[in-house]
């Protein structure tokens, strides 16, 4: 998958991302949120889709491969990075409440939100099939059966550290539940968080 602006002549990014599901971009809302801000940006890029394990330090997708040969992960990272290299400023306006009020909606939607949806998708018997035969549908049958339960695994110990695997199913959806009810209220009748054009957040 490939977008290009005719307007500039440099090289697109190439992310790296995690295969498409369900009809979204990919299965990772994080490469989902990079691949939205490349658009918005109107940067050229070109998607990879993993087949294997990251590469990057994080060991997490999505990350962009550099043209010295390097890799930058971490979409924060990455579109802070870009912005500045490609002059981009889609915030460049916003005022100091703004700005607070965007890192806030971005750590509630990425810092707690997510975990409801990896427990959702990770956790749960009741969804852990179609998920994993999404997640997993490009690597070999071998390679299938061997490594998503132990990943399952991981991503489970993981979500007990956090503590939404150390909650009962109505305390997750409450939790979730609230997070939405905050995001509606301070999005209200306005056709995006900060006002009427759209920003990072």
């Amino acid at each position: 998958m490939t977008s290009q602006n005719p307007g500039t002549t440099r090289p697109p990014v190439i992310m790296w991302s995690m295969l498409p599901v369900w009809g979204l971009p990919s299965a990772s809302p994080f490469c989902a949120k990079l691949e939205t801000w490349l658009r918005m940006a109107e940067i050229p890029y070109e998607i990879r889709v993993l087949a294997g394990p990251p590469k990057s330090r994080t060991g997490k997708a999505p990350y962009i491969e550099r043209a010295d040969g390097g890799v930058l992960a971490d979409s924060s990272v990455i579109i802070k990075t870009l912005s500045t290299e490609w002059h981009v400023g889609l915030d460049a306006h916003l005022s100091a409440d703004q700005r607070g009020l965007a890192l806030a909606l971005q750590r509630l939607a990425e810092e707690h939100l997510y975990f409801a949806l990896v427990w959702g998708r990770w956790w749960r018997d009741e969804t852990w099939a179609e998920v994993s035969a999404a997640y997993f549908s490009n690597l070999p049958a071998p390679v299938r059966l061997l490594l998503t339960p132990l990943i399952r695994r991981a991503v489970k110990k993981s979500l007990i550290g956090q503590g939404f695997g150390r909650m009962t199913p109505a305390e997750v959806f409450e939790r979730a539940g609230e997070d939405f009810d905050a995001l509606a209220q301070i999005l209200g009748e306005k056709p995006y968080f900060l006002g009427d054009e759209p920003h990072g957040i």
